[in-house]
Formats: C-alpha cells, structure tokens, sequence
C-alpha cells in the first residue's frame, strides 16, 4: 500500500513539469512573457530543487519522514494554486521555485525507503516504480493541458 501511495505521489508532483512546456504559448502570451522571462520561469523549479536538495536530506534524518512528505505534497499543492491565481512574474516565479523545493523530498526519499523496507527481491521493483513515475508524471502533465487549454484554459490543467 505504501509503495502505491509513494508512487502516486511522486507521479502527482511531476505533472506539473509537464503543463508548464504544454501550454508555453498560451502562458506566454496570457501573462506577455518573451522566451527569456518564460525560460527563468521555467527553469525557477531547479533552483528550488537544488535548494530543497541542500536542506532535505538534513529535514529527514531529524523529521518523522511521512510528516516531512505529507507537510511537502501538501505545500506542493498551495505552491501550485497560487501560481494559478496570479499574474505577478516574481509571485509565478516564487511559486515555481517553492514547487521545486517540495518536489525534490520525494526524489531524496524514495530511493532511501525502497533500501531501508524492501527485501533484496523488492529493492529493484521499488526503485523501478519509482524511476517510473516521474516522467509518467510529466507525460499525463502534457497530456491533461494538451486537453484543456484551449478549451478551458491554461489554468485548469493545472487544478484537475
């Protein structure tokens, strides 16, 4: 159960990686974005991963780590709500890095639990759903706006 629950929830911070590069037009021309302003936009969620990955790793070892993953998805999902209801760049990119500093635990700490809980016939099963699930992520993430956008709006993908 708990690896269905790891697996869904590395897949649902991933499918936003997705949106942002489906719907680069829509966005783009929405919030009056050239290529330059969008590219910091879309490459803000590194920076948040490379910060979270710099404090996350000393986060678990002192955490209860499915507080610290809970408390993570949860802020992962305000992040990306309030990038929705602006169209302030420095919020959307604040928005953006904050994603990327709540995306990054997930990454840290699955490999770490498939080592610690799994048996030597799980480990590589674990890892696998693991590995998985992120670019799954970013596939129905293109997908969902590939879907919406141009009849709801960018925005939706988003909140679905």
């Amino acid at each position: 159960m708990f690896l269905l629950v790891q697996f869904s929830a590395n897949l649902f911070v991933n499918i936003d990686m997705g949106i942002l590069p489906a719907c680069t037009v829509k966005i783009k021309d929405e919030l009056g974005l050239d290529n330059t302003w969008f590219g910091f936009l879309g490459s803000a969620v590194y920076g948040g991963q490379v910060i979270g990955s710099a404090i996350a790793s000393m986060v678990l070892q002192k955490c209860n780590p499915k507080l610290f993953l809970s408390i993570c998805l949860f802020m992962n999902i305000i992040t990306l709500f309030v990038f929705t209801l602006t169209d302030t760049y420095i919020v959307l990119a604040f928005c953006r890095m904050c994603t990327g500093l709540f995306q990054v635990s997930f990454a840290i700490y699955m490999p770490v639990w498939a080592d610690a809980f799994g048996n030597e016939t799980q480990k590589s099963t674990w890892l696998t759903y693991q590995l998985i699930s992120s670019p799954l992520g970013v596939i129905i993430g293109y997908g969902m706006a590939a879907g919406l956008q141009d009849n709801f709006g960018w925005r939706w993908a988003f909140y679905i």
